[in-house]
């Protein structure tokens, strides 16, 4: 496999990943406002499908880029693109969500405070916060530490105690994603190794996989979700015990690294079909475009499905066509943002 089509395949796989998550967002918020206020969503079987996977998919592939960004860029010059790269879409976005929250939400208290502002800012999209405080991590112990294992390892027991949240910022969100980002940073600089050994072995692991998976799936249940319980081990957020806590974060753990991977498994067998080539590159432009469509769909989803579906039903039809709309309002949308210099450089510092 070359680069090129290996970067095609992940492409693949994160649009793909793309998909579910706003059709998770449609199951979570486009099925009428009981379904919403009631939060039934959390024991909708395939909404805890796609959440046991979906995110630390996305850090798994983010992470195998990251060893690349860390091999051709200095320390410095690797934060500063980081910084750029990232903090636009976390900024403007972050900008319209909270004017749109003001005015469509909010109403009657629709005043501006500059701390709400600044607090709102730095309370949403909190993947892209992620990726970007974990790869400023990644980059300052791959030069100042050499990529020692025994670094990154005591940080992961540190990151256990920090508080779940601080002004309501997710904090044990972003965290989760840190064993996943270096799974993904790691495989990425030992792959070819790895990968003869998956392709010499493919059927069994994909079969081992698919087992466990499954097993720990039939377990998945509301405390197992990062938001419902945290990841801090001494102030859970379930009142729980310390041992109780680190089961929960390791069972998260390890349901969302083999789902992922089976689930790449399963897109490898399905990226070699001559049949479903053109689906192939309508997810492969998903992919290549993911950063995008990830700051759009929420502000789509939350501020005029969730209005327009209040008294709907649940209905997985009418959520995946819902999905579908988003997905094409997404497309349109960032082609404008991206045909005119300045208004992509301002939402996309590029």
């Amino acid at each position: 496999m070359t680069n090129n089509t290996r970067n095609n395949f992940l492409d693949f796989s994160r649009g793909v990943t793309v998909f579910l998550m706003i059709l998770g967002h449609c199951i979570q918020n486009g099925n009428g406002k009981f379904f919403l206020e009631k939060q039934l969503f959390w024991n909708d079987y395939f909404f805890k499908f796609i959440y046991s996977f979906h995110m630390p998919l996305f850090a798994l592939i983010s992470g195998y880029f990251l060893n690349f960004s860390t091999s051709k860029y200095s320390l410095k010059e690797g934060i500063i693109r980081k910084l750029n790269y990232l903090l636009f879409p976390i900024i403007f976005f972050g900008i319209y969500r909270y004017f749109l929250n003001l005015y469509f939400v909010l109403k009657d208290e629709s005043t501006f405070k500059l701390k709400d502002f600044i607090l709102s800012i730095l309370q949403g999209y909190w993947f892209l916060w992620g990726i970007l405080y974990l790869s400023i991590i990644v980059f300052i112990i791959k030069y100042l530490f050499f990529d020692n294992i025994k670094v990154y390892f005591t940080l992961f027991f540190v990151l256990l105690l920090v508080p779940n949240e601080i002004h309501n910022i997710k904090l044990s969100t972003i965290l989760f994603l840190y064993p996943f980002m270096l799974i993904g940073y790691f495989f990425s600089k030992y792959q070819e190794v790895i990968l003869k050994v998956i392709k010499e072995n493919k059927k069994f692991i994909l079969l081992i996989l698919l087992l466990f998976f499954f097993l720990q799936f039939l377990f998945f249940n509301k405390e197992s979700y990062i938001y419902i319980s945290g990841l801090n081990i001494t102030k859970t957020k379930l009142k729980t015990s310390v041992i109780r806590q680190i089961f929960i974060d390791l069972f998260r753990i390890n349901i969302g690294l083999t789902g992922s991977c089976f689930i790449l498994l399963i897109l490898d067998e399905i990226s070699k079909s001559n049949k479903l080539k053109k689906i192939y590159n309508i997810f492969i432009y998903l992919g290549q475009n993911s950063l995008s469509f990830y700051c759009l769909q929420e502000l789509l989803i939350v501020y005029l499905l969730v209005p327009f579906t209040i008294n709907y039903q649940k209905n997985y039809k009418i959520n995946f066509l819902q999905a579908i709309i988003v997905i094409i309002l997404c497309y349109f949308i960032d082609k404008i943002l991206k045909r005119y210099t300045i208004l992509k450089k301002i939402h996309f510092g590029i």
